[in-house]
């Protein structure tokens, strides 16, 4: 896998094994695409989400029971 940064919409250049940022996710390509790629990985079939957006919460002091 190469990582090409933030997903750009549009762009031809995405071929399989290329990994993007999208929404705060990361995903990767599994074809390469001939044409531009206009909706993002979210509504493609050929974009397989890897790791999820975490829950954002404030910083701050830990919790109770919370690694710090």
């Amino acid at each position: 896998p190469l990582y090409r940064g933030v997903y750009k919409s549009g762009q031809a250049a995405y071929e399989g094994g290329d990994m993007v940022t999208y929404g705060g996710s990361l995903w990767i390509c599994n074809a390469s695409s001939p044409t531009a790629i206009s909706p993002g990985p979210d509504a493609n079939p050929i974009w397989t989400l890897c790791v999820k957006r975490g829950l954002h919460r404030p910083s701050g002091p830990a919790r109770e029971g919370e690694a710090q």
